[in-house]
């Protein structure tokens, strides 16, 4: 048995493919030896925010102890230890995810005297509803006490998603095929004024 789980464990490493426990694994590329522990904390859907997750985290690393925290596999995260705090959530139908909402909802003094950032993964094309729903997608303490905040654009993965799913954003979105819009700048800007 211990041969057949080292045998799909290796597997897995060569083929990139993750364990939530390798998804919460500290990031190791932190080089300075007063890194700030950095906590980004996502939610989604289909794996555009946490792909947006760790690229903050690969920027970030030079000078933070960063740890990645996906709320779908772990919905009641500690981050009492953590200096920074970098809350990302995907958008549907102009809303949060429900476990974000939730989590914000139940750590409102955990938050208190940390360095908060912010960012939102959704497809809006309209600067102003983007705004929109980045205010919307988190509560105001965490907005006021925020020193980043930024939409991070999306992406459509038509294959990821269901056939009704598919249908919706075929006829509301005019999306015929599976397409990225992430805003490569503001995931740059945002790192920098997380660092």
């Amino acid at each position: 048995m211990k041969k057949m789980y080292l045998f799909l464990l290796c597997m897995m490493v060569l083929s990139g493919t993750k364990t939530n426990a390798q998804k919460n694994m500290k990031n190791s590329g932190s080089t300075s030896r007063n890194a700030v522990k950095t906590a980004i904390v996502y939610s989604s859907k289909y794996g555009t925010t946490e792909k947006v997750a760790k690229m903050v985290a690969e920027k970030m690393a030079e000078n933070n102890d960063v740890t990645l925290i996906a709320l779908n596999d772990n919905p009641r995260p500690d981050i009492t230890a953590y200096s920074k705090v970098i809350l990302g959530t995907s958008i549907y139908v102009g809303k949060p995810r429900e476990n974000m909402k939730e989590f914000c909802k139940n750590n409102h003094a955990a938050f208190e005297g940390k360095t908060i950032g912010l960012f939102v993964c959704g497809g809006e094309m309209s600067e102003e509803k983007r705004q929109e729903e980045l205010k919307n997608a988190y509560p105001d303490y965490l907005h006021e006490a925020a020193v980043a905040e930024n939409f991070m654009g999306g992406e459509y993965q038509l294959d990821k998603m269901s056939f009704v799913e598919k249908k919706v954003i075929q006829m509301v979105k005019k999306v015929r095929e599976s397409a990225s819009n992430l805003d490569y700048d503001a995931i740059n800007v945002f790192s920098i004024k997380m660092k």
